[in-house]
């Protein structure tokens, strides 16, 4: 198998020739990018969550910018970038990456040749100078973008447009500055009654999206949007048949099936996977056992790359262990679901319940789990206040399924039965995690254990839960 270059590429874009899937959306932007090169300014924001294949999809449709419709396309991928200065710096050097050695790049080169810092001999590695004058110019740009863009586009006459992808949104999502920019030059555009060929991407998370609109509520309204789903079984079926095929490879069809499965629509897990199995197999034909390993391989990958499940996080403590493996057993058979109930639940022991407030703080943490209910707010604030040892008591409430955080009024505390098995000790550091969960206003509303009240944030999370169960035998 591995005479031949490895087709599987985690944690980056997949390979044009291996995009499997979204026909749909791929049909309603392209759409888009071909009226746009009419003179109409079109912008996009496609959100995800991690891993769902975000850039792959502006990758193909970069491709489709390019090889169909003419237009000069770049993608940022902008890894955390926090400042519009920054982010017009790399969206000049991928201009000038794209436009060098092309009869149409000659204007862009002689604009900005003399705030070149280094290029090599293939045209890429373009940074862009960072002396004061350098500055300023990135400066005027940031304020004059509109009209930046508009002599780019005078000077690019053999082609019919711009698109500009700007990746991993997370650090502009965090300041009002990038929105109130944003919304100041495409007003600037729309507003003239020139021809504006140009589209512009914004690719990230759900989350980021409403960051965004937080910082301006019209900010929303300018975009086409969607929300990348996971894929279908048939197209995680064709992604892997047809990569393998590459290879001369053939999969037996109940690994295959093991393969369709775990991977659940997840882009990351579906490459994951790939990759794993590609340096496990030395065969022309995958088995169920070379699928279940390569599987098994990757639930670990996904872990440290995507859920951050490193040696070093607190989650990963092995007092956890029985809790990861009884979520994966519960969302074995309920793949489609996202949030816990009562059957899940019964699945602990006296332990798991104890040890469950200390998880899912960690888990919160990561952004792995979140409290499902109107007072997400007031219950996240409210466990942050709390010290080890009242967590031991908020997993003591839950494990009693006590109504004692339901009460309005003063709390008896010689009456209660929970309160009589405490020492004195106990009961002074239980009057305490009562006065801050009245104080947090979590008194109000059903206690913080009751069933149904965490939800996962990370799609993959319960999939790496999954496979840990798998893995554990416990079946």
């Amino acid at each position: 198998m591995k005479s031949k270059p490895n087709p599987f590429r985690p944690g980056y874009p997949v390979d044009i020739k291996n995009f499997e899937g979204r026909a749909d959306i791929i049909e309603k932007y392209s759409n888009y990018l071909n009226q746009s090169t009419f003179g109409s300014m079109e912008n996009f924001f496609i959100t995800g969550e991690s891993g769902i294949g975000k850039s792959s999809f502006g990758k193909y449709l970069k491709n489709i910018a390019i090889n169909k419709y003419n237009m000069i396309s770049i993608h940022i991928y902008n890894d955390g970038i926090g400042d519009v200065e920054s982010l017009i710096r790399s969206i000049i050097e991928n201009l000038l990456e794209a436009s060098n050695n092309q009869p149409w790049g000659q204007g862009i080169w002689d604009q900005f040749r003399d705030h070149i810092e280094s290029v090599n001999i293939f045209g890429v590695g373009i940074k862009f100078k960072s002396q004061p004058e350098d500055d300023a110019i990135i400066k005027d740009i940031k304020t004059g973008f509109a009209g930046f863009l508009l002599n780019l586009i005078n000077d690019i006459h053999d082609k019919k447009g711009i698109f500009i992808i700007i990746d991993n949104i997370n650090g502009l999502a965090d300041t009002p500055e990038f929105v109130n920019w944003y919304r100041s030059f495409t007003d600037t555009l729309t507003s003239k009654d020139n021809k504006t060929p140009i589209a512009i991407m914004l690719l990230g998370t759900p989350k980021e999206k409403y960051n965004l609109n937080c910082h301006n509520i019209s900010f929303a309204r300018i975009f086409h949007t969607s929300d990348l789903a996971v894929l279908k079984d048939n197209e995680v079926r064709n992604f892997f048949v047809k990569s393998f095929k590459e290879l001369d490879v053939t999969i037996d069809e109940e690994a295959l099936d093991l393969m369709v499965r775990f991977s659940s629509g997840q882009p990351a897990m579906m490459q994951e996977i790939g990759d794993a199995i590609y340096w496990t197999c030395k065969r022309k034909i995958i088995t169920k056992d070379d699928a279940l390993l390569g599987i098994f391989r990757a639930c670990d990958e996904i872990g440290v790359k995507y859920l951050q499940l490193t040696s070093d996080n607190p989650i990963t403590n092995r007092k956890y262990s029985s809790i990861f493996i009884k979520i994966g057993r519960y969302f074995f058979h309920r793949l489609d679901d996202d949030t816990f109930n009562e059957i899940w639940w019964d699945l602990l022991d006296n332990k798991d319940k104890l040890d469950f407030t200390d998880f899912f703080t960690e888990a919160m943490k990561y952004d792995l789990l979140e409290y499902d209910g109107d007072k997400k707010e007031e219950v996240n604030r409210f466990l942050s206040l709390l010290s080890g040892d009242e967590k031991k008591y908020m997993g003591y409430l839950i494990l009693r399924k006590s109504n004692i955080l339901n009460f309005k009024g003063d709390f008896d505390f010689e009456k209660n039965e929970i309160i009589q098995e405490l020492d004195q000790i106990q009961n002074e550091v239980f009057r305490d995690f009562l006065l801050k969960a009245k104080k947090s206003q979590v008194l109000n509303f059903s206690y913080v254990g009751e069933i149904g009240m965490y939800k996962f944030t990370n799609n993959l999370f319960p999939l790496y839960c999954i496979i840990k169960y798998i893995e554990s035998g416990e079946r």
